[in-house]
């Protein structure tokens, strides 16, 4: 593995930091405190930062914000990204359409990254531009369908190296290739450690270890629901589907929350479905591929590429 310069290592912590805080200032010390940072540090990328653009320093509060040439990159990726730009109209459509909470996620290296969101906001979700480690049991719907490598990759991450967990990870993964989606339910026992578990990765880089042991705790208590043999109810937490690029990778993640409760097989079925063919609309509408070597039979029921972005 590559070790990263750490300037430019710093200056990604730090564009992160503000990117997830987008409407709001910092100071010099709370920069450098946030990001494990001493103060000399932070002061010197910072000005580099600011020099370029990327950062503004106002002068008469004396914080630090997002600079305007990040629109600039915005825009440039939504024009090397497309599908992005289409997803995220359908969310704002869907949204409006069922009263339901959308998000759209992608993964950035070991990290899942949230894009964009439609509805109000969920308290188990993750805000707009904030990272958290993408670890098992989640993110399986940008695992389900990689190669072998990658699945080993992801499932070593959880670092318990229990091979009765890595095989629940692996049916897991199985699940959600099946079925085109991925089904996460409300466990009683797991009950705020989602919330605690994203407010501790946020709160400090510390926290990605915190973050890593709660995840480890959700697999153990029934987290991803497995298999659909029963009538149910089931209380559903969080339904996920992939949008995918032209190469039959996850590029997006399609995450609904706020569905009622609870719910029958039957339900969890159609919604589920129906999240699936979002993100496959989404697909073809921007000359994506599902892989070919998907294990369930993916097609677009329900959402047409003619009905994206109306």
């Amino acid at each position: 593995m590559v070790r990263p310069a750490p300037a430019a290592l710093r200056a990604t912590q730090i564009l992160d930091f503000l990117i997830a805080h987008p409407t709001q200032g910092f100071t010099l010390s709370q920069i450098a405190r946030a990001n494990d940072m001493n103060v000399a540090t932070a002061r010197t990328v910072l000005a580099v930062l600011t020099d370029t653009g990327y950062v503004v320093r106002h002068g008469s509060s004396r914080t630090f914000a997002l600079g305007p040439l990040l629109v600039a990159a915005g825009n440039a990726a939504l024009e090397r990204y497309p599908a992005v730009d289409v997803a995220r109209k359908e969310i704002n459509r869907v949204s409006r359409e069922f009263g339901v909470e959308l998000l759209l996620t992608v993964a950035a290296g070991d990290d899942i990254v949230a894009v964009a969101r439609a509805g109000r906001v969920h308290p188990h979700g993750i805000d707009v531009g904030r990272r958290v480690p993408l670890v098992p049991p989640l993110g399986a719907v940008f695992t389900a369908w990689s190669s072998e490598d990658e699945i080993e990759k992801w499932a070593d991450r959880a670092g318990d190296g229990d091979p009765a967990q890595t095989g629940r990870y692996r049916r897991i993964l199985e699940s959600t290739a099946t079925r085109g989606y991925s089904v996460a339910l409300r466990v009683r026992e797991a009950d705020g450690i989602v919330s605690d578990a994203i407010a501790a990765v946020a709160d400090s880089p510390g926290g990605r270890e915190d973050f890593q042991r709660a995840a480890s705790g959700l697999a153990r208590v029934n987290y991803h629901l497995e298999d659909l043999n029963g009538d149910g109810p089931y209380r559903v937490l969080m339904i996920a589907a992939p949008v995918f690029d032209a190469e039959g990778r996850t590029l997006l993640a399609i995450s609904l929350f706020d569905l009622p409760a609870p719910l029958s097989a039957t339900e969890v079925v159609a919604w589920g479905a129906r999240l699936r063919d979002v993100g496959l609309g989404v697909t073809r509408a921007t000359r994506g591929e599902p892989p070919t070597n998907s294990r369930s039979e993916l097609r677009t029921d329900r959402v047409t590429q003619s009905k994206l972005g109306s």
